[in-house]
């Protein structure tokens, strides 16, 4: 395997090892694809070069005496780790604010919260803090990879059972941008379960929309959860049929791609604006995360941008640069 820059020379080797040098050996080719513009590579020796992302890149389809197994390419592990980890750990993450105990950081959008599986080696924000600071840091709540906002740290490992507790009654704020135009008037509740391990779990949310157009189909929302379910805000407001846009998994594939390619927009578009929680030792916890650069160039794109600054005017004072 080949790296250089955003090009990737392909090579696998089947389970029994006889084709790594790229002979099939009569054998069904293997494809990767590229998620943003969805070409097919049919040969494991050619090189590809995709002008629209670096989290994406490749997913390799197993082919059919791998038993169609399909698994992410390691490719896409070292598209982040080459393209954007040096870049990642030359910025600073921005701490909203701290204490000897806690510190409240922005987290910024594509930079996992720790390290997973799938992207063996890749930058985490754990990682970038503790360099940063120089001091151990320990994970309280998580947000999605491709999600940005207020993330709450413990400093002291004694610390994350309490600030764990308090976020049960946290008052936390989103901002999603979402498909279509929101008709809906005033605060909606949406009370309704989601399973969890199983089994059904009470979730509660408030969206309020700040605002809408038809010209691009969007509006932007305020969600405000009440409870802490997986992906709940997500799932609330695609329950609206309003999904969030750049939500692979719970959006659509077709309209995602449209604003990728005429928008603009090349991650998920939600957003941990505010938080604030009560300790038990009678400490507050308050901080407002603002808009990144990518989606604050996006927002002044909108329509509804205008009105949305008439009700919450901080949202236009400054965003905070990051590269995507």
């Amino acid at each position: 395997m080949r790296l250089e820059g955003h090009f990737f020379s392909l090579a696998f080797a089947s389970e029994d090892g006889k084709d790594e040098d790229g002979s099939y050996q009569g054998r069904k080719h293997r494809k990767a694809i590229c998620k943003c513009v969805v070409k097919v590579i049919v040969r494991p020796d050619e090189s590809y070069l995709c002008q629209f992302c670096v989290n994406h890149i490749f997913r390799v389809i197993w082919c059919r005496f791998l038993k169609k197994r399909r698994a992410r390419s390691v490719l896409a592990n070292i598209a982040i780790q080459k393209a954007s980890g040096g870049l990642i750990e030359s910025m600073r993450i921005p701490i909203l604010t701290e204490t000897e105990n806690w510190v409240v950081v922005a987290k910024p959008p594509k930079l996992l919260t720790h390290g997973h599986p799938r992207f063996p080696g890749a930058p985490t924000l754990i990682g970038s803090v503790e360099e940063q600071e120089g001091w151990p840091v320990w994970i309280v709540h998580r947000l999605d990879r491709s999600a940005s906002g207020c993330l709450i740290l413990a400093k002291k490992k004694e610390w994350v059972p309490a600030l764990k507790d308090a976020l049960h009654n946290a008052e936390k704020s989103y901002l999603a941008i979402v498909r279509g135009y929101f008709d809906y008037e005033g605060e909606v509740e949406i009370n309704k379960a989601m399973k969890v391990n199983g089994k059904e779990k009470e979730a509660l949310s408030f969206v309020r929309c700040l605002g809408r157009c038809h010209e691009p189909r969007s509006s932007l929302l305020l969600v405000r959860p009440q409870t802490g379910r997986y992906h709940q805000v997500r799932r609330h407001v695609r329950d609206l049929h309003h999904p969030v846009l750049g939500d692979s998994e719970h959006g659509d594939s077709h309209v995602n791609r449209w604003w990728r390619e005429q928008m603009g927009l090349k991650r998920l578009g939600l957003h941990a604006w505010s938080l604030r929680l009560a300790l038990e030792s009678g400490e507050s916890i308050v901080a407002q995360c603002p808009l990144f650069s990518d989606q604050y160039d996006l927002f002044q794109k909108m329509p509804w941008w205008s009105m949305v600054l008439e009700q919450h005017p901080r949202l236009g004072l400054s965003s905070i640069e990051w590269p995507l």
